[in-house]
């Protein structure tokens, strides 16, 4: 099983993240009380629904990027840009119509989002010279 750079499932914690927590910010801040349990449950469907294409593509770069030689701040990076991208766009293509309703889910998960990386981030293992297999 692939593992990437930032530790198991980084992505997947940071979809998870965005979509429970987005869900419960969103609704208390649109300020619908009278049930808020099935309002919350009712967005993180529709959460479930806009991030789904988003996270796959940005889980098969950031697969690709971590395979790369490129730095470890570089495929942060990139993945954490390409996210917020893809994310936005899928947004825009499933809302449609933007109102002061969409706006505000859009910035709460961008947010969550934002916050997710960094608080699912380990930085990567380096390798001593002994664990490498080259003693001295």
């Amino acid at each position: 099983m692939f593992k990437g750079r930032f530790g198991n499932f980084y992505l997947y914690k940071i979809w998870a993240f965005t979509v429970l927590v987005g869900a419960g910010i969103y609704t208390f801040r649109i300020g619908d009380f009278s049930d808020y349990f099935s309002s919350v449950l009712l967005v993180i469907i529709f959460g479930i629904m806009y991030c789904i294409p988003s996270l796959i593509v940005s889980e098969i770069l950031y697969k690709l990027l971590s395979k790369s030689k490129f730095p470890n701040y570089k495929v942060l990076n990139y993945t954490f840009i390409f996210s917020l991208i893809t994310t936005n766009t899928t947004y825009y293509i499933f809302a449609g119509v933007v109102n002061k309703y969409t706006i505000t889910f859009f910035i709460v998960y961008n947010i969550c989002l934002i916050i997710g990386f960094f608080i699912f981030h380990k930085k990567p293992k380096t390798l001593t010279l002994k664990q490498n297999g080259n003693e001295p």
